[in-house]
């Protein structure tokens, strides 16, 4: 069951219908980094998830798994 907790954040891209799963807000980052023109900090995400268990960025939503 521990394995499950390790999937923490699903990513769907809105335009081709494609979603991953990552596991930390670095690893967020480093994505966007690597996708997108603009750039989130690894705080900005974290702070944006706390506020709400999603949020779009660009073509993207971002959304925090919850598990029990």
């Amino acid at each position: 069951m521990s394995e499950i907790k390790d999937y923490k954040f699903l990513v769907i891209d809105t335009v081709s219908h494609e979603a991953i799963i990552l596991n930390s807000y670095q690893s967020i980052e480093d994505f966007l980094d690597s996708n997108f023109n603009n750039k989130l900090s690894h705080n900005t995400i974290r702070q944006r998830l706390l506020d709400n268990t999603f949020f779009f960025f660009e073509d993207v939503i971002i959304k925090k798994l919850i598990w029990e």
